[in-house]
């Protein structure tokens, strides 16, 4: 999920996240055993900026750094 609020016409600040989760098995390969149960949990959060190169109202081609 992202959100981001447009400051004026050249530039925008957000933020943006998400979610990952997976749960397995572990193994200890020195061993050859399964050793339990893991959880695997990823809660990545961005915060970005984002500038536009707007220089006229007709322009065809808007570069940006982000």
């Amino acid at each position: 999920m992202a959100f981001g609020y447009k400051v004026f016409r050249m530039l925008e600040l957000g933020i943006e996240g998400s979610y990952i989760k997976d749960d397995g098995q572990g193994y200890a390969p020195a061993h050859g055993i399964v050793t339990g149960s893991v959880t695997y949990q990823l809660i990545p959060i961005n915060v970005f900026v984002l500038v536009r190169g707007i220089l006229s109202e007709n322009q065809w081609v808007v570069p940006y750094i982000g």
